[in-house]
């Protein structure tokens, strides 16, 4: 998928493997912004944004890359990528997620997030990056609500963080 779409359920809707979603300006829609289903999925170099639910959603997608995107104003989360614990893990990286209305990226599963930047996200429980038996190494966190969040009792690895200025907790393992 290439290009710019608007006003629709979704504006990348994709089920299937090794789908790429590269260089697209996706807003305004009823649903999500870009959702994917399938291994190998690649994201990247997408901005996101004043979706109903989340910006872009991932699922179940072994050696998933989400690379380099932008999620902002959307109605749930910026990010959301979620796998079993497969053979590759997918990999969150470099992305920029700001002012959702409840998150800025989730990680779940067998997925390592790093080099992302979140902020903004500052309503009672809201939180920067929350991490669900999911690795966050290397992210910066600031001027949210919570900023790093280990899901209840999941086995979730937090390190070499940069977390500051969140209103409640910086990390809450």
């Amino acid at each position: 998928f290439d290009g710019t779409a608007n006003v629709q359920d979704y504006g990348i809707y994709g089920l299937g493997t090794q789908i790429t979603a590269t260089g697209n300006v996706i807003h305004n829609h009823l649903n999500y912004g870009i959702r994917i289903t399938g291994d190998g999925a690649a994201v990247t170099g997408n901005e996101v944004f004043s979706n109903n639910q989340h910006g872009i959603y991932v699922n179940g997608s072994s050696g998933a890359l989400v690379d380099g995107n932008m999620a902002y104003l959307n109605g749930s989360h910026g990010f959301e990528v979620y796998t079993s614990h497969n053979e590759v893990p997918a990999t969150v990286s470099n992305n920029q997620a700001w002012n959702n209305a409840i998150g800025g990226i989730y990680l779940y599963g067998d997925v390592l997030g790093t080099g992302n930047t979140v902020w903004g996200h500052d309503g009672v429980n809201d939180w920067g990056i929350l991490v669900r038996g999911a690795v966050a190494d290397n992210n910066v966190s600031y001027g949210n609500y919570n900023g790093i969040e280990s899901y209840y009792n999941s086995s979730s690895t937090i390190t070499n963080n940069r977390v500051y200025d969140n209103s409640n907790f910086g990390i809450i393992a």
